[in-house]
């Protein structure tokens, strides 16, 4: 193939620069009965994140309870053990949701330990509404507070305790919350807004999460699970997720005519039939690579002519034994690249003119020249990261001012690994320009899709993370959604020049 890397890129507009989402910890603070680990755990639910409690970890790690240790080794022991819970959540090799106790606030390294760390939010509440929580609640964890003094001496020594805190709370609170009149689910809601980090919305629990695609015909966003060798359809008008088990691990999908869907397989290009018994789900169209049981196919994507661009690689990754394929819906098939070895990611920028591709070990992302007549790609050259930096990607998809959203698998698996899965977006000449953090090692695929195609929806998966490992990423293998602030554009369709799916 052509190395021309002195080839420009095309002028473009200065792409709009959006709200980067909060990174780090989101560290839950509230007086007794505020509802701090009722909206904390929701909130890392939505998250897709691990949610630690002080008081539990400190019941954990003591066999008693708080209360308990309050009253067998006194309340500076207890608020000791509330302060070392904090720190021990702040070191968690992944980002946390953490509800911490009140107390932590009157440590006079607060400020400091908390500074930077994340998001720290303040659910404000008033003494009369503690009062009614604490009277109200069913598992009378708060009896020993409440003692055997009047209403009135308690409700004193909540205004005493409010008094005294409120100017901590104040200097230490990114964001307050006033959870008298608003339920627990309002202010887990507010909060993830707040961060505006990627939620959860199925939590699949997919070997491999992989390519996801918008469906204008019905509003849905389907996706596989690769390993699992299932294809999964996400409603999101109802929150809905239903899964296909298939004969064949499916890798990639496309629209296909009215209704029908084609998935690439290690067959080939396959029709997709949810309706059949599972021998028959899968019928295939167009062998590629079929009769070579150490290759299967990878990403893959239609180009705006409506041709199949498909990735090969070898089961066990071997360098160079995959291709670069583009099928025509006639069967019609030619080689794009020779030697490949994890084909991934691909994308066409709005006018046509680029393509758009990444083969993974080489850690960048290339373009290619499009021929105005053929539509064929040329002329493959680096393109990004135009900085140098580091970038283990993945799937890949393009707004609608040709920045580039890249999916990377962090560099290694599980807690240790030094840069945090992810997702990149990259300007028209490679320049990053936003990284967003996942709660998973492994971020595989991203897609727009949605109302206006504004929400930009990313896969996961836990594989090759070792299961002690796991415990810090609960939901890895789950589907996201991100709402960046820039539109982006439809999959093309296989068939000949259909926009839809494109």
């Amino acid at each position: 193939m052509q190395d021309r890397s002195t080839t420009p890129v095309p002028p473009t507009t200065t792409p709009t620069t959006l709200v980067a989402p909060r990174t780090g910890h989101v560290v839950v603070l509230g007086m007794m009965a505020a509802g701090k680990t009722t909206v904390g755990s929701r909130l890392a639910k939505r998250l897709g994140r691990r949610f630690l409690d002080s008081d539990l970890m400190i019941h954990q790690a003591q066999g008693a309870t708080v209360r308990e240790l309050e009253r067998r080794d006194g309340l500076p022991r207890v608020h000791e053990l509330e302060w070392e819970a904090l720190r021990e959540a702040l070191d968690a090799p992944r980002p946390v949701v953490v509800a911490a106790a009140a107390s932590v606030v009157d440590h006079p390294e607060a400020a400091t330990l908390l500074a930077g760390r994340g998001l720290v939010a303040w659910l404000r509440i008033t003494p009369e509404t503690m009062l009614h929580r604490m009277e109200a609640d069913p598992d009378e964890r708060h009896r020993p507070t409440l003692g055997a003094a009047g209403p009135r001496s308690v409700l004193e020594s909540l205004r005493s305790l409010d008094v005294g805190r409120r100017a901590r709370f104040e200097a230490l609170a990114d964001l307050v919350l006033d959870v008298d009149s608003i339920d627990p689910d309002h202010a887990a809601d507010r909060l993830r807004q707040a961060t505006n980090l990627p939620e959860l919305v199925v939590d699949a629990g997919a070997r491999l999460g992989e390519g996801p695609l918008w469906d204008p015909r019905s509003d849905v966003l389907w996706w596989v699970d690769l390993l699992g060798e299932a294809i999964h359809r996400h409603d999101p008008a109802d929150g809905s997720d239903r899964a296909w088990a298939t004969p064949r691990a499916p890798t990639a999908l496309a629209c296909h005519g009215r209704e029908g869907l084609v998935v690439t397989t290690p067959r080939g290009i396959e029709a997709f039939h949810p309706d059949r018994p599972l021998e028959d789900r899968l019928e295939l169209l167009i062998p590629l690579e079929a009769d070579d049981p150490d290759t299967r196919t990878n990403d893959a994507k239609c180009d705006p002519e409506g041709n199949f661009l498909v990735g090969t690689m070898d089961w066990r990754f071997a360098p160079g034994r995959g291709r670069l394929y583009r099928v025509h819906p006639d069967g019609t098939t030619e080689t794009i690249v020779e030697s490949a070895t994890i084909p991934n990611g691909l994308c066409w920028s709005g006018d046509g003119r680029r393509f758009h591709w990444i083969d993974t070990p080489t850690h960048r992302v290339d373009v290619f020249d499009v021929d105005p007549g053929s539509g064929r790609p040329t002329g493959r050259r680096h393109l990004a990261p135009a900085d140098g930096g580091p970038l283990n990607p993945d799937g890949m998809t393009i707004d609608r001012e040709d920045c580039l959203w890249v999916a990377h698998f962090a560099d290694g698996p599980g807690s240790r690994c030094a840069v945090p899965g992810g997702i990149t977006r990259f300007s028209p000449a490679g320049e990053p320009l936003l990284t967003v953090e996942l709660p998973a090692t492994y971020v595989t695929s991203v897609c727009f899709g949605g109302p206006g195609l504004e929400e930009l929806y990313i896969t996961t998966g836990p594989n090759e993370v070792p299961e002690p490992e796991l415990v810090h990423e609960p939901h890895a293998g789950g589907l996201f959604r991100w709402r960046p602030g820039v539109g982006g554009r439809l999959l093309h369709a296989f068939g000949p020049h259909a926009p839809a799916g494109g």
